[in-house]
Protein backbone atom coordinates (compact mmCIF):
# COMPACT_ATOMS: atom_id res chain seq x y z
CA UNK A 1 0.00 0.00 0.00
CA UNK A 2 3.01 2.46 0.88
CA UNK A 3 4.73 2.01 -2.87
CA UNK A 4 1.31 2.82 -4.21
CA UNK A 5 0.48 5.28 -2.79
CA UNK A 6 3.89 7.08 -2.92
CA UNK A 7 3.11 6.06 -6.98
CA UNK A 8 0.11 7.83 -7.26
CA UNK A 9 1.24 11.10 -5.58
CA UNK A 10 4.54 10.93 -7.63
CA UNK A 11 2.09 10.54 -10.95
CA UNK A 12 4.29 7.72 -11.58
CA UNK A 13 2.28 4.54 -13.77
CA UNK A 14 5.11 2.51 -14.04
CA UNK A 15 6.23 1.06 -10.90
CA UNK A 16 9.96 -0.41 -11.19
CA UNK A 17 13.67 -1.00 -9.71
CA UNK A 18 14.52 2.56 -10.51
CA UNK A 19 11.40 3.84 -8.44
CA UNK A 20 11.54 1.64 -6.00
CA UNK A 21 15.06 2.36 -5.15
CA UNK A 22 13.93 5.64 -4.22
CA UNK A 23 12.32 4.33 -1.37
CA UNK A 24 13.01 3.82 2.01
CA UNK A 25 10.53 1.05 2.80
CA UNK A 26 12.68 -0.30 6.16
CA UNK A 27 12.25 3.29 7.95
CA UNK A 28 8.23 4.00 6.82
CA UNK A 29 7.73 0.08 8.77
CA UNK A 30 9.55 0.88 12.03
CA UNK A 31 6.54 1.92 13.64
CA UNK A 32 4.76 -1.15 12.49
CA UNK A 33 2.66 -2.66 15.92
CA UNK A 34 4.35 -5.67 16.86
CA UNK A 35 2.50 -8.67 18.73
CA UNK A 36 2.32 -7.83 22.64
CA UNK A 37 3.23 -10.71 23.50
CA UNK A 38 6.38 -13.37 22.29
CA UNK A 39 5.16 -16.24 20.36
CA UNK A 40 6.68 -18.69 23.50
CA UNK A 41 4.36 -16.35 25.52
CA UNK A 42 1.61 -17.44 23.55
CA UNK A 43 2.42 -20.64 23.07
CA UNK A 44 2.29 -21.25 26.94
CA UNK A 45 -0.90 -20.10 27.17
CA UNK A 46 -2.61 -22.16 24.93
CA UNK A 47 -4.93 -24.65 25.98
CA UNK A 48 -3.86 -27.95 26.92
CA UNK A 49 -0.99 -29.87 24.85
CA UNK A 50 1.41 -29.69 28.11
CA UNK A 51 3.15 -32.54 26.29
CA UNK A 52 3.46 -30.81 22.74
CA UNK A 53 4.48 -27.18 24.75
CA UNK A 54 7.65 -29.23 26.65
CA UNK A 55 8.75 -30.77 23.45
CA UNK A 56 9.06 -27.71 21.44
CA UNK A 57 11.01 -25.58 24.33
CA UNK A 58 13.51 -28.80 24.68
CA UNK A 59 13.82 -28.28 20.59
CA UNK A 60 14.25 -24.29 21.24
CA UNK A 61 16.88 -24.82 23.69
CA UNK A 62 18.58 -27.87 21.99
CA UNK A 63 19.00 -25.74 18.15
CA UNK A 64 20.30 -22.75 20.20
CA UNK A 65 22.86 -24.52 21.75
CA UNK A 66 23.89 -26.53 18.64
CA UNK A 67 23.66 -22.80 16.50
CA UNK A 68 26.05 -21.36 19.01
CA UNK A 69 27.84 -24.20 18.69
CA UNK A 70 27.88 -23.61 14.58
CA UNK A 71 26.41 -26.78 14.50
CA UNK A 72 22.65 -26.02 13.13
CA UNK A 73 20.87 -28.92 13.36
CA UNK A 74 18.06 -29.56 10.61
CA UNK A 75 14.49 -27.71 11.78
CA UNK A 76 12.64 -29.92 10.21
CA UNK A 77 9.17 -31.33 11.78
CA UNK A 78 6.38 -33.30 11.27
CA UNK A 79 3.29 -32.61 13.63
CA UNK A 80 0.95 -35.66 13.64
CA UNK A 81 -2.99 -35.88 15.30
CA UNK A 82 -6.84 -35.90 14.86
CA UNK A 83 -8.45 -32.35 13.45
CA UNK A 84 -8.80 -29.43 15.48
CA UNK A 85 -6.00 -30.70 18.24
CA UNK A 86 -4.03 -27.57 17.35
CA UNK A 87 -1.41 -28.78 14.67
CA UNK A 88 -1.63 -25.36 12.35
CA UNK A 89 -1.81 -22.98 15.74
CA UNK A 90 0.93 -24.10 17.21
CA UNK A 91 3.03 -24.69 13.58
CA UNK A 92 2.40 -20.76 13.30
CA UNK A 93 3.37 -20.59 16.48
CA UNK A 94 7.09 -22.23 15.84
CA UNK A 95 7.67 -20.50 12.56
CA UNK A 96 7.77 -17.03 14.69
CA UNK A 97 9.75 -18.21 17.55
CA UNK A 98 12.68 -19.47 15.38
CA UNK A 99 12.40 -16.24 14.16
CA UNK A 100 12.14 -14.28 17.66
CA UNK A 101 15.16 -16.53 18.96
CA UNK A 102 17.23 -15.74 15.68
CA UNK A 103 17.67 -19.26 15.21
CA UNK A 104 16.02 -18.31 11.46
CA UNK A 105 16.74 -15.00 9.68
CA UNK A 106 13.18 -14.04 8.54
CA UNK A 107 9.34 -14.12 9.25
CA UNK A 108 8.40 -16.25 6.66
CA UNK A 109 5.47 -18.59 7.04
CA UNK A 110 4.37 -19.73 3.83
CA UNK A 111 1.07 -22.47 4.29
CA UNK A 112 0.73 -25.05 1.44
CA UNK A 113 -0.95 -28.39 0.48
CA UNK A 114 -0.96 -30.52 -2.38
CA UNK A 115 -2.84 -28.27 -4.92
CA UNK A 116 -0.31 -25.80 -3.98
CA UNK A 117 2.65 -28.19 -4.82
CA UNK A 118 1.64 -30.45 -7.43
CA UNK A 119 0.85 -30.11 -11.27
CA UNK A 120 -1.49 -31.63 -13.72
CA UNK A 121 0.93 -31.87 -16.52
CA UNK A 122 4.42 -33.32 -16.74
CA UNK A 123 6.98 -30.70 -15.90
CA UNK A 124 5.06 -28.66 -13.80
CA UNK A 125 5.36 -30.44 -10.51
CA UNK A 126 8.65 -29.54 -9.85
CA UNK A 127 8.67 -25.96 -10.74
CA UNK A 128 5.26 -25.49 -8.84
CA UNK A 129 7.06 -27.07 -5.38
CA UNK A 130 10.21 -25.13 -5.85
CA UNK A 131 8.26 -21.73 -6.51
CA UNK A 132 6.42 -22.42 -2.93
CA UNK A 133 10.28 -23.08 -1.55
CA UNK A 134 11.82 -20.66 -2.37
CA UNK A 135 8.74 -18.13 -1.23
CA UNK A 136 9.36 -19.74 2.24
CA UNK A 137 13.54 -19.74 2.03
CA UNK A 138 14.70 -18.07 5.66
CA UNK A 139 11.35 -18.96 7.01
CA UNK A 140 8.97 -21.81 7.59
CA UNK A 141 6.94 -23.69 5.07
CA UNK A 142 3.62 -25.98 6.70
CA UNK A 143 2.41 -28.30 4.37
CA UNK A 144 -1.24 -29.68 5.34
CA UNK A 145 -2.32 -33.06 5.18
CA UNK A 146 1.28 -33.97 3.84
CA UNK A 147 0.52 -37.66 3.50
CA UNK A 148 -1.78 -36.49 -0.02
CA UNK A 149 1.24 -35.85 -1.94
CA UNK A 150 2.07 -39.61 -1.98
CA UNK A 151 -1.89 -40.95 -1.98
CA UNK A 152 -2.01 -44.66 -2.30
CA UNK A 153 -2.33 -46.11 -6.05
CA UNK A 154 -0.50 -43.27 -7.63
CA UNK A 155 0.57 -44.92 -10.55
CA UNK A 156 0.56 -41.86 -12.85
CA UNK A 157 0.60 -39.35 -9.79
CA UNK A 158 3.18 -36.68 -9.93
CA UNK A 159 3.02 -36.02 -6.11
CA UNK A 160 6.62 -38.01 -6.18
CA UNK A 161 8.05 -34.93 -8.05
CA UNK A 162 6.60 -33.07 -5.60
CA UNK A 163 8.38 -34.75 -2.57
CA UNK A 164 11.95 -35.30 -4.72
CA UNK A 165 11.74 -31.69 -4.80
CA UNK A 166 11.19 -31.03 -1.29
CA UNK A 167 13.49 -33.23 0.20
CA UNK A 168 16.28 -31.95 -1.94
CA UNK A 169 15.62 -28.43 -0.42
CA UNK A 170 15.21 -29.89 3.27
CA UNK A 171 18.38 -31.28 2.69
CA UNK A 172 20.39 -28.40 0.82
CA UNK A 173 18.59 -25.18 2.43
CA UNK A 174 18.79 -26.56 5.99
CA UNK A 175 20.73 -23.61 7.35
CA UNK A 176 17.78 -21.49 6.10
CA UNK A 177 14.18 -23.44 5.92
CA UNK A 178 12.01 -24.96 8.33
CA UNK A 179 9.40 -27.41 6.88
CA UNK A 180 6.40 -28.52 9.17
CA UNK A 181 4.42 -31.67 7.70
CA UNK A 182 1.32 -31.75 9.34
CA UNK A 183 -1.78 -34.46 9.05
CA UNK A 184 -3.23 -37.13 10.87
CA UNK A 185 -1.48 -39.77 12.69
CA UNK A 186 -2.04 -42.99 11.25
CA UNK A 187 -1.18 -41.66 7.28
CA UNK A 188 1.57 -39.72 8.07
CA UNK A 189 3.56 -42.56 9.88
CA UNK A 190 2.55 -44.14 6.56
CA UNK A 191 4.35 -41.60 4.57
CA UNK A 192 7.39 -40.95 6.94
CA UNK A 193 7.78 -45.51 6.74
CA UNK A 194 7.43 -45.21 3.32
CA UNK A 195 9.74 -42.61 2.65
CA UNK A 196 13.34 -42.44 3.77
CA UNK A 197 14.11 -39.04 2.81
CA UNK A 198 11.35 -37.78 4.42
CA UNK A 199 11.88 -39.58 7.61
CA UNK A 200 15.88 -39.05 7.84
CA UNK A 201 15.61 -35.47 7.30
CA UNK A 202 12.63 -34.62 10.29
CA UNK A 203 14.13 -35.24 13.05
CA UNK A 204 11.93 -33.76 15.29
CA UNK A 205 8.42 -35.59 15.57
CA UNK A 206 5.42 -34.24 17.75
CA UNK A 207 1.89 -36.10 18.52
CA UNK A 208 -0.85 -33.86 19.28
CA UNK A 209 -3.81 -35.68 21.85
CA UNK A 210 -7.40 -35.19 21.42
CA UNK A 211 -8.74 -32.33 23.79
CA UNK A 212 -10.47 -33.47 27.04
CA UNK A 213 -13.79 -32.41 27.59
CA UNK A 214 -12.55 -29.89 30.55
CA UNK A 215 -10.02 -28.13 27.92
CA UNK A 216 -12.44 -28.32 25.01
CA UNK A 217 -15.15 -26.08 27.54
CA UNK A 218 -12.46 -23.83 28.24
CA UNK A 219 -11.52 -23.44 24.64
CA UNK A 220 -15.40 -22.90 24.28
CA UNK A 221 -15.57 -19.97 26.90
CA UNK A 222 -12.56 -18.26 24.88
CA UNK A 223 -14.26 -18.32 22.05
CA UNK A 224 -17.18 -16.92 23.33
CA UNK A 225 -15.38 -14.34 25.17
CA UNK A 226 -13.35 -13.36 22.28
CA UNK A 227 -16.93 -13.08 20.16
CA UNK A 228 -17.28 -10.88 23.10
CA UNK A 229 -20.38 -12.58 24.24
CA UNK A 230 -21.49 -13.69 27.65
CA UNK A 231 -22.18 -17.65 29.11
CA UNK A 232 -25.05 -18.05 31.51
CA UNK A 233 -22.80 -19.64 34.99
CA UNK A 234 -25.23 -22.62 34.41
CA UNK A 235 -24.03 -24.16 31.44
CA UNK A 236 -20.46 -26.22 32.03
CA UNK A 237 -22.10 -29.03 33.35
CA UNK A 238 -24.10 -29.81 30.23
CA UNK A 239 -21.62 -28.72 28.08
CA UNK A 240 -18.57 -30.88 29.57
CA UNK A 241 -21.12 -34.31 28.92
CA UNK A 242 -21.78 -32.91 25.54
CA UNK A 243 -18.37 -32.95 24.92
CA UNK A 244 -17.74 -36.32 26.06
CA UNK A 245 -20.34 -37.71 24.41
CA UNK A 246 -19.47 -35.97 21.01
CA UNK A 247 -15.69 -37.47 21.40
CA UNK A 248 -17.02 -41.20 21.04
CA UNK A 249 -17.59 -39.69 16.96
CA UNK A 250 -15.31 -40.97 14.71
CA UNK A 251 -14.87 -37.59 12.84
CA UNK A 252 -14.66 -35.78 15.78
CA UNK A 253 -13.11 -31.92 15.12
CA UNK A 254 -12.29 -31.10 18.44
CA UNK A 255 -11.35 -27.21 18.71
CA UNK A 256 -12.94 -26.79 15.02
CA UNK A 257 -16.54 -29.11 16.75
CA UNK A 258 -16.43 -26.19 19.70
CA UNK A 259 -15.71 -23.36 16.82
CA UNK A 260 -18.83 -25.37 14.97
CA UNK A 261 -21.00 -25.79 17.50
CA UNK A 262 -20.28 -22.15 18.69
CA UNK A 263 -21.59 -20.77 15.04
CA UNK A 264 -24.74 -22.59 15.43
CA UNK A 265 -25.27 -21.54 19.16
CA UNK A 266 -25.18 -17.63 18.17
CA UNK A 267 -27.46 -18.71 15.18
CA UNK A 268 -30.38 -19.69 17.73
CA UNK A 269 -29.37 -17.33 20.77
CA UNK A 270 -30.17 -14.39 17.45
CA UNK A 271 -33.60 -16.17 16.54
CA UNK A 272 -34.63 -16.01 20.55
CA UNK A 273 -33.71 -12.40 20.18
CA UNK A 274 -35.64 -11.39 17.38
CA UNK A 275 -38.59 -13.38 19.38
CA UNK A 276 -37.68 -11.03 22.92
CA UNK A 277 -36.52 -7.76 21.76
CA UNK A 278 -35.87 -6.71 25.24
CA UNK A 279 -33.26 -9.74 25.71
CA UNK A 280 -29.85 -9.17 26.47
CA UNK A 281 -28.45 -9.49 23.14
CA UNK A 282 -24.50 -10.28 24.47
CA UNK A 283 -25.94 -13.40 26.80
CA UNK A 284 -26.14 -17.19 25.40
CA UNK A 285 -28.50 -18.67 27.82
CA UNK A 286 -29.02 -22.45 28.80
CA UNK A 287 -31.91 -22.95 26.88
CA UNK A 288 -29.64 -21.72 23.19
CA UNK A 289 -27.42 -24.69 24.08
CA UNK A 290 -29.36 -27.35 24.82
CA UNK A 291 -31.63 -26.35 21.46
CA UNK A 292 -28.00 -27.11 19.99
CA UNK A 293 -26.94 -29.97 22.23
CA UNK A 294 -30.56 -31.88 20.61
CA UNK A 295 -30.20 -31.01 17.51
CA UNK A 296 -26.87 -32.60 16.99
CA UNK A 297 -28.03 -35.41 18.95
CA UNK A 298 -30.09 -35.98 16.17
CA UNK A 299 -27.97 -35.20 13.63
CA UNK A 300 -24.95 -38.25 15.06
CA UNK A 301 -25.20 -41.54 13.28
CA UNK A 302 -27.26 -44.04 15.77
CA UNK A 303 -25.66 -47.23 16.57
CA UNK A 304 -26.43 -50.19 15.10
CA UNK A 305 -28.30 -53.01 16.49
CA UNK A 306 -27.47 -56.31 15.01
CA UNK A 307 -30.42 -58.90 15.09
CA UNK A 308 -29.65 -62.38 15.07
CA UNK A 309 -29.48 -65.49 17.08
CA UNK A 310 -26.83 -67.51 19.29
CA UNK A 311 -26.42 -70.51 20.20
CA UNK A 312 -24.87 -72.60 23.23
CA UNK A 313 -23.54 -75.98 23.26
Amino acid sequence: MYVIVKAKANNITTINDKFLSTLTLRNQFKNIVKPDKTAIQELDELIGLDDVKHRIKQIVNYVKVNKSRNQLPMLHMAFLGNPGSGKTEVARLVGRIFYEEGILPKANFIEASRVDLVGQYVGQTAIKTQEVINTALGGTLLIDEAYALDPKDSGKDFGAESISTLIKAMEDKRQELCVILTGYQQPMQDLLKSNCGFNSRIQFKLYFKDYTPEELYKIFKKMVKDDKYKLDKRLKPLLLEHFEQAQKQDDFGNARYARSMLEKIKMQQAQRITEDTAADIDLIKVADIATVINYLDEERPKEKFKIGFTTSL
